[in-house]
């Protein structure tokens, strides 16, 4: 399928059989019981995505991708050659999975500028960097970057977050900025923040809270400072 301009879908299933290209927005409504399942690594969605409503959300970009609002009943799984920014809010799933591979002209980052609400574990990976900048709310949030994560927003977990940097290449800082906080709210829940093997700090401005216990990690040459 390839449109000309924007595409817009509503159907009870939404899946393919060939490859997707729309060089403008592309709209998808599949209804609360139904899914959407656009998982060709061969996809193009120049535009912004956006999901009304999907039993469960597969989408795949060769390239990066753009989404505004998603709306799941289940589960979303995103994996795009390039950048992935959500700008819209993604509401009522239960997991979360989001990945970035770094290509020709991206880097593989994953910019979060909506709130992410999930029931069950949220996980970020990036070949880039990640950065948060809109509230993420779930039971457990992964946060893993080949670079850097900044958090400039509250992420609220019940049982654990764990906030890796610099995973593959050794080289990554933690940033928990002003704006930024860590929260776990179960009995025994963990935060855990570790930096790059070989160069990385931990930089901790923010509020990091765990009921339980709180982990941190500069495996090499990077500090650990508090200033908030």
């Amino acid at each position: 399928l390839a449109a000309t301009k924007n595409l817009s879908l509503a159907a009870e299933t939404i899946d393919q059989t060939g490859p997707v290209t729309v060089p403008g927005t592309t709209s998808l409504t599949a209804g609360a019981a139904n899914p959407v399942t656009l998982d060709s690594f061969t996809n193009n969605f120049v535009g912004a995505v956006t999901v009304l409503s999907a039993s469960s959300v597969t989408i795949d970009d060769a390239n990066a991708i753009t989404f505004g609002s998603i709306s799941a009943a289940g589960a979303v799984d995103i994996d795009a050659g390039g950048n992935v920014t959500l700008n819209g809010a993604l509401t009522g799933a239960t997991t979360v999975d989001i990945t970035s591979d770094a290509n020709a002209s991206n880097n593989g980052t994953i910019d979060v500028n909506a709130k992410i609400t999930a029931s069950g574990v949220v996980s970020l990976d990036a070949d880039g960097s990640i950065t948060i900048d809109a509230a993420i709310d779930p039971t457990t949030v992964n946060l893993d970057a080949d670079d850097d994560v900044t958090v400039n927003a509250a992420v609220v977990a019940t049982t654990a977050i764990n906030v890796r940097a610099g995973n593959n290449d050794g080289t990554g800082n933690a940033t928990i900025s002003g704006t930024g906080s860590l929260l776990t709210s179960a009995a025994g829940s963990d935060v855990l923040i570790q930096s790059g093997a070989t160069t990385g700090l931990i930089s901790l401005v923010g509020n990091v809270t765990a009921v339980d216990r709180l982990s941190l990690t500069s495996n090499g040459t990077g500090n650990i400072s508090q200033t908030g």
